[in-house]
C-alpha cells in the first residue's frame, strides 16, 4: 500500500521527515486521533465499518496472535513479541499460520519462521479452517503456493489452482502448475479453464500462453462469455486475439456493451465487432448509444448498420441532458421524438431547440419535472412560451426540494396550487427549511397533522417543532410522538415537548434512553418525570456497553429501585463487556445463569477474560454447562470450559 501512494513522490524526501523525531511523533499522533474520529463516526450511525488504524503497540497487544494472521506483520516485528509456544494453544497457533498464508502481506520467510516456532503444524487440525488455496493465488504469491503443494500435496484441495491462476493474471503460477512439479503426480488439477474471467480481465499473456501450450487443441478451453466480456471491457487486443485464435463466438451483448459504455476504446471494439464478426447488435442500438450520450457510436451505427433507432434515442437523449445528440437526430434522422423529450429534460437549451424546431411539444409533466429538478429557468420558458399548463405536483416537489423561488414563482403565476397535505409531506424532509414550511402556511393556508409533526420530530428539526407546536391543535401531540426523540436522544426536543405539552405520558422513557446510552437523558427524565423505568433498563444498558450508565455515576444503581435481571449479566457477558459483568457482580445481587457461559463471547472474537472471571467467581453451576454449547471456535475459551469441568472441587 505504502509502495502505491508513494508511487508519485519523492521517497527520498518523506524519508528525511520520517527521521526527525518531532515530526513522526507529530505524524503517528494524528494516526489516533483519525481512529478516534472513525470511531466516533460508528457511534454515531455512520453505515460504513471503518477502517481502524492502529499503531504497532496496539497490535501487539491485540488477543489472539492478531498481528499475525489479521495484519501479517513481518517476522523481523513479531518475533520480539511472540510468546513461547507452550503458552499458545495448538489449535490457536494452526488457526492463526493458517489464516495468514491467505493475507496479501504474507511471505514466505516469515511463514517459514512461524512453523519453526509451530513445529506441530498441521492445516486440517481445526474443523472448518483450511488453507485458503484462492485467495493464496489470487495474492499472487508463488512461494507460499510452491511451499504447500511440495508439502501437503494430498490433504489441501487445489483442483481449481490453474483456473484461480488465469483468473488473475498470474502466469507464473500457471506456468509452475504445468511444469510437473515433484509433488505434480499426487495433486490433482482441473485441467479445464474458462477464458471468461481472463478475457473481462484482459489478460492477454495468460490466454497467449494456454494457445501457445495448445489447450485448446486438447479441448482444455471453454469460454462462451469471453468475447463478450472483453468487449465489455474495452480489452480490444484480447477481442481481437480471440477472434483470431479461438472457435468461441460472442453475442450482440459484445457490440451492444461497446456502444452502452462507449469511449474511445470501446469505439474501436465496436467497428471491429461490425467489420469482423456476424453477430451484430441489438435493434435498438442507436438508442442506446444516444441515451448514454455516445455521439461518434450512433454516427457510426447510422452509417453502417440498418435500423436500431426509434423515437426513444431522442427522448432519452433529451432527457439526459445531450443537446449535440439531440441535435443531430433531429437533422439527420427522421424517427423523430414524442412529448417525454420536452417532458423530461432538465436541459434549458434542449427544451427552447425542441420549443423551436420541433412540433411534438411537451404535457403538463414539464412545468412538473422543471419544478422538481428545481430549473427556474425552465420553469419561466414554459409558463410564458407553453399552454400545457401543469399540476399540483408542481409545488409539492418544488417544496420537496426546498426550492422557495420556485414555489413563489409559480405561487403567484399559476392556479395549480398543491396538496392539501403539503406540510405533512415535507416535513419528512432533512434539507426542508423552517421558511418553507411558514410559506406555506401563511400564503397556501396548508395545515399540519399528527403525521408530519411525527416527521419534524424525526428529523429533529427543532425550529419547525416550536414553529408547528404554536399552529396545531393541542390533541395532535401524544406520546407516540415524543419516543422517536428519546431514541436519539435528542435532549433539546424532548425537553420543549415535556415542557410545553407536560400532559404526555413517558413511561418506558428511561427504559428506552438506557438502551440508547443517552445518560444526559436518563438523568433529564429521572429528575423531572414520575414515570419510572423497569429492569429492562440496566438489562439492555449492560448489553449494549453503556458503562456510564451503569457505573459512572453508578447512576441506574444508586438513584433508581428498579434493579435489574439475570439478563443484565447475561448480556454484558455475551458481548464481552468484563468490566460491566465486574461491576454487576460486585454491587448487584441477581447473578447470571449458563448463557453468560455458553454465549459470552460473539462469533470468532472470544472474550477469555469474561469467561474466567464467571467461572473464577462461580457464578455458574457446573450442572448448568453444556459443553457443546460453546462456541469451538473459541479455543481458549473450550479449554478454560472443559478444565473447569474437569476439576472435581465440589464447591463449584
Amino acid at each position: 500500500m505504502l509502495h502505491v501512494l508513494l508511487s508519485n513522490i519523492d521517497r527520498a524526501s518523506l524519508f528525511s521527515v520520517f527521521r526527525s523525531l518531532y515530526l513522526r511523533q507529530e505524524i503517528f499522533s494524528h494516526v489516533e486521533e483519525i481512529n478516534n474520529r472513525l470511531k466516533d463516526h460508528q457511534s454515531d450511525g455512520g453505515w460504513m465499518r471503518p477502517r481502524i488504524t492502529r499503531k504497532g503497540r496496539d497490535i501487539i497487544n491485540l488477543a489472539h496472535l492478531a498481528m499475525i494472521s489479521q495484519y501479517a506483520m513481518p517476522w523481523e516485528f513479531i518475533k520480539h513479541y511472540l510468546p513461547p509456544r507452550e503458552e499458545v494453544l495448538l489449535k490457536r497457533r494452526v488457526n492463526e499460520i493458517t489464516l495468514y498464508c491467505s493475507h496479501p502481506n504474507a511471505t514466505l520467510d516469515t511463514l517459514l519462521h512461524l512453523l519453526k516456532w509451530s513445529g506441530d503444524y498441521n492445516p486440517t487440525l481445526v474443523e472448518g479452517q483450511k488453507v485458503n488455496i484462492e485467495e493464496i493465488i489470487r495474492n499472487g504469491n508463488k512461494d507460499i503456493f510452491e511451499f504447500f503443494v511440495n508439502n501437503y500435496p494430498t490433504t489441501i484441495d487445489y483442483k481449481r489452482s490453474r483456473q484461480w491462476a488465469a483468473d488473475s493474471g498470474h502466469l507464473s503460477i500457471l506456468e509452475y502448475i504445468d511444469s510437473s512439479p515433484p509433488s505434480a503426480a499426487q495433486v490433482e488439477f482441473d485441467n479445464m479453464i474458462n477464458l471468461d474471467f481472463p478475457a473481462a480481465y484482459g489478460h492477454l499473456h495468460v490466454l497467449e500462453y494456454l494457445h501457445n501450450r495448445g489447450e485448446g487443441d486438447r479441448g482444455n478451453i471453454k469460454g462462451d462469455n469471453a468475447i463478450d466480456n472483453a468487449s465489455c471491457t474495452s480489452k480490444l487486443d484480447v477481442v481481437k486475439f480471440l477472434h483470431y485464435n479461438t472457435t468461441n463466438g460472442c453475442t450482440t451483448n459484445a457490440m451492444d456493451s461497446a456502444i452502452l459504455y462507449g469511449d474511445i476504446e470501446l469505439l474501436k471494439v465496436c467497428i471491429f465487432l461490425h467489420f469482423n464478426r456476424t453477430e451484430g447488435c441489438s435493434d435498438n442500438s442507436i438508442d442506446i448509444a444516444s441515451e448514454c450520450g455516445h455521439l461518434d457510436i450512433v454516427k457510426f451505427l447510422h452509417e453502417h448498420r440498418s435500423g436500431g433507432c426509434t423515437k426513444r434515442a431522442m427522448d432519452k437523449a433529451a432527457k439526459n441532458g445531450f443537446y449535440s445528440v439531440v441535435e443531430w437526430l433531429h437533422q439527420i434522422r427522421s424517427e423523430g421524438c414524442t412529448e417525454d423529450a420536452m417532458d423530461m429534460t432538465n436541459s434549458f437549451e434542449i427544451v427552447k431547440f425542441l420549443h423551436t424546431h420541433r412540433s411534438e411539444g411537451c404535457t403538463t409533466w414539464a412545468i412538473d419535472y422543471a419544478a422538481w429538478h428545481q430549473n427556474l429557468d425552465i420553469l419561466t420558458f414554459l409558463h410564458h412560451n407553453r399552454t400545457e399548463g401543469a399540476t399540483t405536483r408542481a409545488i409539492n416537489w418544488a417544496a420537496e426540494e426546498n426550492n422557495i423561488n420556485a414555489v413563489n414563482f409559480l405561487y403567484e403565476n399559476r392556479t395549480e396550487g398543491c396538496d392539501p397535505n403539503i406540510i405533512d409531506k415535507i416535513c419528512c424532509k432533512p434539507n426542508v427549511g423552517l421558511d418553507m414550511i411558514i410559506f406555506l402556511h401563511e400564503k397556501l393556508n396548508k395545515q399540519c397533522s399528527a403525521k408530519g409533526l411525527k416527521s419534524a420530530i424525526k428529523n429533529t428539526n427543532l425550529d419547525i417543532i416550536q414553529y408547528l407546536s404554536k399552529q396545531t391543535p393541542p390533541d395532535l401531540w401524544t406520546q407516540e410522538l415524543i419516543f422517536p426523540a428519546i431514541k436519539r436522544g435528542d435532549l433539546n426536543i424532548v425537553k420543549f415537548i415535556l415542557d410545553s405539552r407536560p400532559h404526555l405520558n413517558t413511561h418506558n422513557a428511561i427504559d428506552i434512553a438506557s438502551i440508547q446510552g443517552h445518560f444526559d437523558l436518563v438523568q433529564y427524565l429521572h429528575k423531572h418525570r414520575a414515570e419510572g423505568c423497569t429492569t429492562a433498563a440496566m438489562d439492555q444498558a449492560a448489553r449494549y456497553n453503556h458503562f456510564e450508565i451503569l457505573k459512572v455515576p453508578f447512576f441506574l444503581h444508586f438513584n433508581r429501585t428498579e434493579g435489574c435481571t439475570t439478563n443484565a449479566m447475561d448480556r454484558a457477558a455475551h458481548s464481552g463487556y468484563l468490566e460491566i459483568v465486574e461491576f454487576l457482580h460486585k454491587h448487584r445481587t441477581e447473578g447470571c445463569t449458563e448463557w453468560g457461559v455458553h454465549h459470552a463471547t460473539p462469533s470468532f472474537k472470544p472474550n477469555y477474560n469474561v469467561v474466567k472471571y464467571l467461572l473464577d467467581n462461580k457464578l455458574v453451576p457446573k450442572h448448568l454447562i453444556k459443553r457443546d454449547q460453546v462456541n469451538t471456535v473459541c479455543f481458549e475459551v473450550v479449554e478454560l470450559v472443559n478444565q473447569y469441568l474437569d476439576n472435581d472441587d465440589e464447591n463449584q
